[in-house]
């Protein structure tokens, strides 16, 4: 997981332009965890709407790969 401050995000919202700074939050999980870990964040989120993505990974390290999947708890 990481944590990147000093985000200064811009986004309409309720129909207007609105912004403000944020912290980006990277979790690195399995797809069988994605349903567990969305509600997990919504539940705590201040957001109505949190952006919550699943990027695929189109290439790795296979040592970091398997470090990953081995240190990935379902």
């Amino acid at each position: 997981m990481n944590l990147i401050q000093g985000i200064n995000s811009w986004y309409w919202w309720q129909g207007k332009l609105d912004h403000s700074r944020e912290v980006l939050l990277l979790v690195k999980t399995s797809r069988d965890c994605l349903p567990k870990l969305a509600k997990l964040l919504k539940k705590h989120h201040s957001y109505q709407v949190p952006e919550l993505i699943a990027v695929p990974i189109e290439w790795g390290d296979r040592n970091y790969l398997n470090w990953l999947e081995q240190n990935i708890q379902v």
